[in-house]
């Protein structure tokens, strides 16, 4: 018997479950079934600290969140109420997958976690199947996944819906530069290791050591490509270009709104952005990094604003 492809599993699981697709997995042999096992234990660690924790929401959804507030709102009440509602994500998952214009998402490849341990397509954090074993990781993982899975979904409907109300005709490749934007400003970047999982073989197993070794290869990456691809889009698209402009605008300006509370609340933080320490500082003894993976993003809107360089 032939097993299914991987996007035919995808769509298998999300009509009929995890559970479903467990069977059609083929067997793995014992050295694959030992390197499984190894990756399973390397990429643990990962799953636990990103556990137990909200930090989807003001870490991958961030550049996208002053923008969009409605959409994160609703997303994040969500977030709390799937945490011990199993049948509440259940609710939410259906009403994404059956949404009107979620075949726009699918066909321009906005990306839709999948949970479960032996789900296809999960969010970087949760990648470990061993994670199924801890108490608490599969809340965490509820909630984690189905703020994302919301937050993008929402905005990408609303931009479709608002296209369409326009008048103004859209081809695929508008489709795929929104999900596009819409991917990497929430957390979920090129995959880095792409170029060995292609190769097949032990470039394969190498991708999946590193995926599982280093922290967060997607969000990562995903900082770089909603500066550098989608200043690319920008040049070809003009829809994608304002949605574009407008969230790094946006991310700009509430992140230094913030910044000025903290400094008027005592806090010692750099605020020229011209400056390759912005947004760090302390309190007290306690050092911080208001940007994160995130100030170059920071510094770009800025000198992209003002044309200034330091």
């Amino acid at each position: 018997s032939t097993v299914p492809q991987p996007a035919q599993l995808k769509r298998l699981e999300r009509m009929f479950g995890t559970a479903f697709i467990e069977g059609f997995s083929e067997p793995l042999g014992k050295v694959d079934q030992a390197w499984a096992a190894a990756i399973d234990l390397i990429g643990l660690p990962r799953t636990i600290v990103s556990s137990f924790d909200a930090s989807a929401a003001l870490r991958q959804a961030r550049p996208l969140l002053a923008e969009n507030p409605k959409e994160f709102q609703e997303a994040f009440a969500a977030m709390h109420k799937v945490m011990l509602s199993e049948g509440g994500a259940l609710a939410i998952e259906e009403s994404i997958l059956s949404h009107k214009l979620y075949s726009y998402a699918e066909a321009g490849g906005l990306f839709y976690a999948q949970r479960g341990s032996k789900a296809i397509g999960k969010e970087e954090a949760f990648v470990s199947r061993l994670s199924k074993w801890i108490p608490g990781v599969k809340q965490s993982e509820r909630a984690y996944t189905t703020f994302l899975n919301k937050f993008r979904h929402d905005i990408y409907f609303k931009t479709v819906e608002q296209w369409h109300a326009s008048g103004v005709t859209k081809n695929l490749q508008d489709y795929k530069d929104l999900a596009d934007i819409i991917n990497w400003g929430t957390g979920r970047g090129p995959n880095p290791f792409a170029f060995l999982t292609s190769k097949g073989g032990t470039a394969n197993k190498v991708a999946d050591l590193a995926n599982a070794a280093f922290f967060a290869p997607r969000f990562t990456s995903a900082g770089p490509a909603f500066i550098i691809g989608g200043a690319f889009k920008s040049t070809r698209n003009e829809a994608v270009s304002k949605i574009w402009g407008a969230n790094m605008a946006s991310f700009m300006q509430s992140s230094v709104m913030w910044m000025r509370f903290l400094d008027m609340a005592g806090a010692e933080i750099e605020m020229n952005p011209a400056s390759s320490d912005f947004g760090k500082g302390k309190i007290g003894s306690h050092r911080f990094d208001f940007f994160g993976g995130y100030l170059p993003l920071a510094r770009y809107s800025y000198q992209t604003i003002t044309g200034k360089r330091k």
